[in-house]
């Protein structure tokens, strides 16, 4: 995205994020700038084990994919396709409370649509 906007054939109008994204400071953001309280569903990648996965194998794939994480390589790979900026990486307790916030927010939304909502949301 940043290379489209580099060269002109697009514009940021809006961040849907509680900040201003630091790339594009002029750029007004859903929460700053317009007091929306909650933070966006992004599409995200991430890793989830069957439970009872004994817990050196789960912390040792939450050692592995956060070495790999910061490798040069992903980084460099983050940058290309602009999705450096904002922070993307989450452990175990991190990812869990972002999906059940998540839930908790959308559930709410669209109840306030009059969209149906399974029983217990």
């Amino acid at each position: 995205m940043s290379k489209h906007v580099q060269a002109g054939k697009l514009a940021p109008v809006l961040a849907i994020w509680r900040e201003r994204i630091p790339l594009y400071p002029d750029t007004p953001a859903t929460g700053k700038d317009y007091g929306l309280d909650w933070d966006p569903l992004v599409r995200f990648r991430g890793l989830f084990v069957k439970k009872g996965t004994p817990p050196e194998i789960v912390q040792y794939l939450a050692a592995v994919f956060a070495e790999a994480y910061k490798s040069d390589e992903h980084q460099a790979f983050l940058k290309r396709k602009s999705l450096d900026i904002v922070p993307s990486f989450r452990g175990a307790d991190d990812t869990k409370k972002m999906l059940e916030d998540a839930v908790v927010n959308y559930t709410k939304a669209f109840k306030d649509l009059g969209m149906p909502v399974r029983a217990g949301l």
